[in-house]
């Protein structure tokens, strides 16, 4: 039985050495028996009480019996605790006093409780205290035992005086019989009181105060003490029923306190996080359950100092100690919140874990720091987790890394391939386009011989024969011709020869070239010549081919009794520029479309209009322009309009650095005769992307540096106006980095790509 007790049951010799020490002992102080017997007793007294033990065995040599003796002791951790010990002689045979024999019980829990409740009864006594009435407090029978100080000021009694019944004596005679009949009701009910009457104040008059009692009860329904408010209604004010409300909240406080109380340490205990807090000395005033589970020790009184040695804290690299400093609740107490990862190593968690803690200061409503909280939780598997994450990632970018060393291979090797394809096919369109030349002159000429009757005399039915065959062959040799020009320019043998001309002779000769066609298919070409136009710098040649192309463009797809008019002025917002446009009653296209037209042997045909030829002429006229980005050819259904937009100033100047062999040619090989004639520092003859997808425009500033063909180069002013701009380009050795830039802020001249009704070509006149 003495084992199987909780309380610790403990025997020693008249001179303090311990015989007997049970399991309670062992769970109480943390010391086995064999630690614990042959040991003397002072070794769980605190310095400050060692007096006690010679006290107490001198008690025990007279044959006392020390009952309840409430003291501290001390665990083997160095904890203390609160104890009750009830200790007695041992006699021998003889009935002589050989020793002692003691039973302790841990009381504290009930320590904490009782200095909790203290507390809440010094709170409730400061609020009781510090409200208008006068209260009081008495035991279930109805004698009072406790006032509150209002009514001592005013009756001018003492505790002594007032204790039990004696109330009675502040009471006018002729009203207290029937106070006492309604007062001894009420007690045997357990039901509230409430009545007027007058009560003696220490000046000896009467004032008549409303006297309410409320009865406090358990949950079985028993009342436990009684509560009662005196308030002076001589003079009664609107404040009575605020007054009465205070009364109730009062005593509904009170026994709310208890209860608050009960349930925070059930909450504490409850919780699955640790929580501690600390007063502003760094005392620790909190500590639950879960609090010792994560640390493996309780709360300590030691200095913050030792914490990182007694509880075995450590920095991330689990052997620097945590610097006390840097503690989070010492942190706190400074006024700051943080957040903190500690590893956690003491002989009650040997192999270690990881605690995350968030800790910041406790304030009062005025804002000063009062101490501070910390809470933490176990990280020891996240910990864990994260590590093995890092391991995988590990894994992963090795084999992110190995595939892409496979798919760059993969790469070359298909990108050789697809070179060596395209190789072989202009080759192969190169050569079959020269040799189909021969024949087709051949067939040119003698269909031509027949026609003009030089074979014979034909009839009108083989004329027609005759005229649909030359038709067809001209056709052809077109589309052949068309075919060595993109061979031609994807050789780089492509040639220009820039020089000072007029934009409106060019404009002239290519609407002389096409009016026949026009007039023919009944279309109306009107074009009338402004005045005023400065010259340009560009080849003849290719501008011309340009303007038939988009001339011819129009006459194709316009309808017969439709009409084309071409105009040429200066860009509204830059007289730098001309503008050349182009507008018809054609059929148009869609968006889509627009978006294909410079593709290989591609032809719109969602127009119902008969297609001729291979599609090539669109991608000749890109070529030639050399566009920087994918031009935006979209329009709507009966509406069509291209614009050419061309730079009044010279050809862009060599550099000094550039070699004299290549200063005569563009960068993809292009020859440029005359190139070298010019050195004044100016952008090129040009044409504007308007509606382009990827356009691509260089640094700002004033000089421009050398450019690749199809790089898009502009001015400081019209850099501003986020214009990009197509110039031919120079050497090889000198080819600039492009920046992607977009068309915000274009002038409202020019369509935008969300403007299919006004799509635009990107060309080069040069």
């Amino acid at each position: 039985m003495v084992e199987s007790s909780d309380d610790a049951i403990i025997s020693k010799t008249l001179q303090g050495i311990i015989t007997a020490w049970n399991h309670g002992a062992e769970k109480m102080f943390g010391y086995s028996a064999a630690e614990a017997i042959g040991q003397r007793m002072l070794m769980l007294i605190p310095e400050e009480r060692l007096d006690e033990e010679a006290s107490i065995l001198e008690r025990i040599n007279r044959g006392q019996t020390i009952d309840h003796f409430e003291t501290v002791r001390v665990r083997k951790d160095g904890s203390r605790i609160d104890i009750s010990a009830t200790i007695s002689a041992i006699r021998d045979s003889n009935g002589a006093i050989v020793g002692a024999a003691k039973i302790a019980r841990n009381i504290t829990e009930r320590r904490q409780a009782e200095e909790a409740r203290r507390e809440s009864e010094e709170s409730f006594q400061a609020m009781a205290n510090g409200i208008p009435q006068l209260a009081w407090m008495a035991a279930p029978d109805g004698g009072i035992f406790w006032y509150n100080q209002r009514w001592y000021d005013y009756t001018g009694t003492t505790a002594d005086q007032m204790m039990g019944w004696g109330w009675q004596s502040v009471h006018d005679p002729q009203i207290l019989p029937a106070v006492m009949q309604r007062w001894t009701r009420a007690i045997a009910g357990g039901t509230p009181f409430e009545m007027e009457f007058p009560l003696r104040g220490a000046d000896g008059s009467f004032n008549v105060f409303l006297t309410r009692i409320l009865p406090v009860k358990d949950s079985g329904g028993h009342v436990v003490r009684w509560f009662g408010t005196n308030t002076d209604v001589s003079q009664r004010t609107r404040a009575d029923l605020k007054i009465e409300a205070q009364a109730r909240e009062l005593a509904d406080s009170y026994e709310a306190l208890e209860r608050q109380t009960l349930m925070l340490q059930s909450v504490l205990d409850s919780m699955t996080e640790g929580l501690v807090a600390v007063d502003e000395q760094g005392k620790f005033i909190i500590w639950n359950v879960m609090a010792e589970n994560l640390l493996g020790l309780g709360a300590t009184d030691l200095p913050a100092e030792l914490w990182n040695q007694h509880y075995g804290l450590f920095m991330n690299d689990t052997v620097t100690p945590f610097p006390t400093e840097q503690m989070p609740v010492m942190r706190a107490l400074r006024g700051e919140a943080s957040r903190t990862e500690m590893f956690v190593r003491n002989p009650q968690i040997p192999e270690g874990g990881w605690i995350e803690v968030y800790a910041g200061p406790r304030q009062d409503k005025d804002g000063v720091i009062r101490g501070g909280v910390a809470a933490f939780r176990d990280i020891t598997k996240l910990k864990a987790d994260e590590r093995e994450i890092r391991r995988l990632n590990q894994k992963l970018e090795k084999r992110v890394e190995e595939r892409t060393t496979q798919l760059e291979a993969a790469n070359k090797h298909l990108a050789g391939h697809l070179t060596d394809q395209i190789r072989f096919k202009d080759e192969f369109l190169s050569h079959v386009s020269h040799e189909l030349r021969s024949p087709l002159t051949a067939i040119k000429q003698f269909t031509s011989i027949l026609r003009e009757g030089m074979a014979g005399a034909l009839s009108a039915e083989q004329k027609g024969f005759l005229d649909i065959v030359f038709r067809n062959i001209v056709q052809l040799q077109a589309m052949i011709d068309d075919l060595l020009e993109i061979s031609r320019m994807e050789s780089g043998k492509l040639t220009m020869h820039p020089v000072t001309m007029s934009v409106l002779d060019a404009v002239t000769d290519a609407c002389d070239t096409l009016r026949l066609s026009a007039a023919a298919k009944g279309v109306t070409l009107a074009w009338d010549p402004p005045s005023g136009l400065p010259s340009i710098t560009a080849d003849p040649t290719r501008l011309r081919q340009i303007l038939i192309i988009l001339i011819d463009n129009a006459v194709k797809f316009t309808p017969p009794g439709g009409a084309i008019k071409i105009e040429v002025r200066f860009a509204p917002d830059d007289p730098q520029f001309l503008v050349v446009e182009i507008s018809d009653s054609g059929c148009g296209m869609s968006a889509e479309a627009s978006n294909k037209v410079f593709e290989r042997l591609y032809q719109v045909s969602d127009s119902g209009q008969t297609r001729k030829g291979l599609g090539t002429r669109l991608i000749h006229l890109q070529r030639v322009g050399r566009p920087a980005g994918r031009p935006n050819m979209g329009s709507q259904p009966a509406a069509g309009r291209q614009r050419l937009l061309l730079h009044r100033a010279g050809l862009f100047p060599g550099q000094p650095d550039c070699p004299a062999a290549e200063r005569g040619k563009m960068a993809d090989g292009i020859d440029c005769p005359g190139y070298r004639e010019h050195n004044v520092r100016r952008p090129p003859a040009f044409a504007a992307i308007h509606g382009g997808v990827d356009a691509r425009s260089p640094r700002p500033g004033g000089a421009m540096p050398h450019a690749q063909p199809g790089c898009a180069v502009a001015a400081d002013e019209i850099w501003r106006r986020r214009r990009a701009f197509l110039h031919r380009g120079l050497c090889r050795r000198h080819r600039p980095q492009f920046w992607r830039r977009g068309f915000a802020n274009r002038p409202a001249t020019f369509p935008s790509p969300d403007t299919p009704a006004s799509p635009s070509l990107s060309l080069i006149p040069c």
